[in-house]
């Protein structure tokens, strides 16, 4: 039996973080939280900041939908399913739309056990509409749904969130078709209008994973973004990247002509009698190297994108340190598999030519596959081709950019040399997720706000604020400019390789380091063949130190020509837990550039830096940080590139962990609006 519940809160009027005790009388004003139903299986708890609907082991899969109540300003679900495992999700009822992202990992390799929670502004939307929670995968869970009265804190709260589009449009029928892009061959483009008069501003999404079925019959992304976005006033046009789905041309994969194709369908789109004139771009992994692609190429009508973890420089994601450890080792091949030759509706193409050239889509560039997987891991033309790092100061869109710290698809390598160098508005949200949106209860406000502010001309408030926005941890949360921080300050660790520890300052000592042999693989982000011999090494934290963007600074010699190695660092807790920080590899032969194979000289010294995969950590008090080097190979299937096994002679005297740090009190405790 359900029963109606109106339920009055005392919200603070400062914001802070949820408060479970009766706050001063002369801090609070009343407001109503109208919670309009109770289900039967669960209970009502409140508090002065919130209400609860509570289900006790409840069975799983778990689903309940709920219009937002009036005077809430935010929803957390939780599921605890003990020591299993759950995953959770929210979603806009009618369109379908994510409201939340669920955190995925606390480090490398290392799932989230125990409770889930996925939550939600509820700005979005106005009250009475109806959002679904769901929970998966352990037999029972506890629930909880957790409707919050209190003022958004955090970068989300100092903006102006009454400037939000809300989903009031009816849709026209989405129109579908060919476009000839700049060189003739056809694109296929999906334009989903608002009803009204327009012209309206456009969000684009170029995409190569919308394959072949059912096109021209049902939207691409319709619950992804098509939809949501098109009832908030913006015209959704989805578009086939070349060689994928329905489009036509060859993979090119990030490629020259590829390229060309997301500044030319930007110039379209803002001469079409539907379109203001004002683009934006987004998307998600290629989906979110395709806005990347268009920036660089600073189109007049691209006002701002959303990138989601893009790929910004191919080469530092397919050869981390010079060695080949990408998604797999004939990335390019991959890539071509998804698709086939275009199944064409009836009628949609005409174009003889175009047809011909399409008919062998992902095969018609074979020299594809041997420019992207020299042997030597070289970074060559292929490369230099698809580096968008070097064009970041040709940007004049806003850019919103995203990248999780532990996404093992995208590396966290695309951060450094691009973010920094852009010169236009821009945000950079991070923290320690996998290949996703972020996992922040604000990631869809800051999106939809983002575009609202520059393509909608709305002022959110987002060029009054700092540009940078990360979660170190589960408890501090630092906005700054720059990333990596240029406020940062060198924390050097040398190295006593025959006693095992890290020292302040220089090291001493060598070590022998017997390179793992052929046929032995190391996969990205996994813990390496621990039978294999390395130099391990420990340091005491007596501080909390915060380590961003380390890098190893190698010196020693090999009595061959050339290997691979690998670090890893490692924050050992005091009850014996452990998390891994993060990791990296360099190939020697590279170790004075990518883009110079320089066999080593046997038993000569060398130095070189090693890069870790870009991160930023708060190593607490009382741990240890462990520091482990040792011979790797490439993580490949293959093995087109396998190390010369030998002996490396590390010396310890130049071999020096190098940790940019920055004080404490540069960060805040976690914003409610922060947290997953």
């Amino acid at each position: 039996m359900r029963a109606l519940v109106a339920l009055s809160l005392l919200i603070p009027l400062l914001s802070g973080c949820v408060s479970e005790s009766a706050p001063e009388a002369d801090s609070v004003q009343t407001a109503s939280l109208d919670i309009q139903e109770v289900p039967a299986d669960a209970t009502l708890e409140q508090t002065f900041e919130k209400a609860t609907l509570v289900w006790d082991a409840i069975e799983l899969p778990f689903e309940h939908t709920f219009p937002l109540p009036e005077g809430a300003t935010m929803v957390r679900l939780l599921a605890d399913p003990g020591d299993a495992t759950v995953g959770v999700s929210m979603w806009h009822e009618d369109t379908g739309r994510r409201r939340c992202n669920q955190q995925s990992v606390v480090g490398f390799g290392q799932t989230l056990l125990g409770e889930r929670s996925c939550s939600s502004i509820t700005a979005l939307d106005p009250p009475g509409t109806e959002w679904t929670v769901r929970a998966t995968g352990a037999p029972t869970a506890d629930v909880r749904i957790e409707f919050l009265a209190r003022p958004v804190d955090g970068f989300a709260g100092q903006l102006d969130l009454s400037q939000l589009s809300h989903a009031t449009h009816e849709l026209q029928p989405t129109t579908y078709g060919y476009v000839p892009s700049f060189d003739g061959t056809l694109l296929w483009t999906e334009v989903t209008l608002p009803e009204g008069d327009g012209p309206w501003p456009t969000v684009i999404a170029s995409s190569p994973y919308n394959g072949e079925a059912n096109r021209g019959q049902v939207p691409a992304m319709w619950t992804y973004w098509t939809q949501d976005w098109a009832k908030r006033g913006y015209a959704a046009v989805n578009v086939d990247v070349r060689g994928y789905g329905v489009s036509g041309g060859c993979v090119e994969v990030w490629g020259e002509n590829e390229q060309k194709d997301q500044a030319f369908i930007v110039d379209w789109v803002s001469k079409q009698p539907w379109s203001d004139g004002n683009v934006g771009f987004y998307g998600q992994s290629y989906v979110g190297t395709t806005p990347v692609a268009a920036a660089v190429q600073a189109p007049e009508a691209l006002k701002a994108i959303i990138a989601v973890a893009p790929v910004i420089n191919a080469y530092e994601d397919w050869h981390y340190g010079g060695v080949p450890n990408g998604e797999s080792s004939l990335s390019p091949v991959a890539y071509q598999v998804l698709t086939d030759p275009p199944a064409v509706p009836d009628g949609q193409r005409t174009d003889l030519d175009s047809i011909l050239r399409s008919t062998t889509n992902g095969i018609c560039d074979p020299s594809l596959l041997p420019r992207a997987n020299d042997p030597r891991a070289v970074y060559n033309e292929f490369y230099e081709e698809r580096d968008f790092k070097k064009r970041a100061g040709d940007v004049t869109a806003a850019v919103l950019f995203t990248e999780g710290f532990e996404d093992a698809n995208v590396k966290s390598a695309m951060i450094p040399g691009w973010f920094n160098e852009l010169q236009g508005p821009k945000l950079r949200v991070f923290g320690h997720w996998l290949h996703q949106h972020p996992a922040r209860m604000d990631q869809e406000v800051l999106f939809l706000g983002w575009m609202d502010q520059y393509v909608k001309g709305r002022d959110l408030g987002f060029d009054r604020l700092p540009s940078v926005v990360v979660n170190a941890d589960a408890e501090h949360h630092r906005m700054t400019d720059s990333w990596p921080s240029e406020e940062a300050t060198e924390y050097r660790l040398g190295t006593d390789l025959a006693a095992g520890v890290l020292v302040e300052g220089d090291g001493s000592g060598d070590a022998l380091v017997d390179l793992v042999p052929a046929g032995s693989t190391v996969a990205p982000g996994q813990a390496p063949d621990r039978d294999t011999e390395r130099v391990v090494l420990t340091f005491p934290v007596a501080d909390d130190l915060p380590v961003i963007a380390p890098t190893l600074e190698l010196a020693g010699t090999l009595n061959g020509e050339n290997a691979f190695v690998y670090a890893e660092l490692v924050e050992q807790f005091a009850d014996g837990g452990q998390r891994v920080l993060t990791w990296g590899m360099l190939n020697l032969a590279l170790r004075n550039g990518y883009d110079t194979y320089e066999p080593l000289t046997p038993a000569a010294p060398f130095t070189g830096t090693l890069p870790f995969r870009p991160t930023e950590h708060i190593v607490a008090a009382g741990s240890t940080l462990v520091l482990t080097i040792q011979g790797a190979q490439a993580g490949q299937a293959v093995g087109l590139a396998q190390p010369q096994p030998g002996a490396l002679e590390l010396d310890g005297g130049g071999t020096t962990l190098v940790v940019p740090t920055v004080p404490m009190e540069a960060y805040e405790a976690m914003p409610v609006s922060a947290l997953p």
